[in-house]
């Protein structure tokens, strides 16, 4: 599971992706600072929402891809010396 989260980042695609298709999934629930969860791959999905307000330079390494698509072509975005650089371009958004 974790591989294919890895690759539906890297490939650019919007976390939204993972939240859809593990939440919900169930298993043994368990209660988890108030909230039911109800399995593994329910977890990931919760993580990715309660997280959803991190940019992704938060979260994400130099030139580890955020996630986010270039606004020029619509290419991938990837950070670059502080800045999101699209991998097309070479445009750069929200450079720090």
């Amino acid at each position: 599971m974790g591989r294919l989260i890895s690759n539906i980042l890297a490939h650019g695609l919007s976390p939204d992706i993972i939240i859809q298709q593990l939440n919900g999934i169930s298993s043994t629930p368990v209660i988890s600072n108030g909230r039911i969860v109800k399995s593994i791959p329910d977890a990931i999905s919760l993580a990715f929402m309660m997280n959803s307000d991190l940019s992704a330079k938060d979260v994400r390494p130099e030139g580890g891809a955020s996630g986010r698509l270039c606004p020029i072509c619509g290419y991938s975005l990837v950070f670059q010396e502080g800045c999101l650089t699209c991998v097309n371009c070479n445009g750069k958004v929200g450079c720090s």
